[in-house]
């Protein structure tokens, strides 16, 4: 019985660890996943309330604009540059999209700029993807 305990508390203990080792790394991925898949789903204004720094919201939400009408078709993730020493990462994304008009499949390449703010996580400090 006592060595059940001690082993849980042991694994435990090893798991605890380990989560402190990588937390930016996954809070990053998962903050990067997030906002495409909600660029993808044409939620950019949710995209800006939940991931643009505060310092750049009134300048990407005016960049908004021109993403009106636009419909995403897919997107690709085509690099990740991850920088933990620093706590910034750079993200390259490939958005295939449709204008207004819906004729013509277009690609924008969108290079993403993310830093870590202590208590608000991964935020974004680039503009959205400059859909024409």
């Amino acid at each position: 019985m006592w060595r059940t305990i001690i082993a849980l508390l042991c694994l435990t203990a090893i798991l605890a660890g380990c989560e402190t080792l990588y937390p930016y790394r996954e809070q990053f991925d998962k903050s990067s996943r997030d906002y495409n898949r909600m660029v993808r789903w044409s939620e950019l204004n949710q995209a800006a309330v939940s991931y643009a720094d505060k310092t750049t919201r009134p300048e990407y939400e005016k960049h908004l604009v021109a993403a009106k009408g636009v419909k995403i078709a897919d997107y690709r993730v085509k690099s990740v540059d991850y920088y933990e020493d620093k706590k910034t990462a750079e993200v390259l994304v490939e958005f295939d999209y449709y204008g207004p008009s819906g004729l013509t499949l277009r690609t924008v390449e969108d290079r993403q700029q993310w830093h870590y703010v202590e208590k608000s996580g991964w935020r974004l400090t680039s503009m959205p993807p400059a859909f024409q």
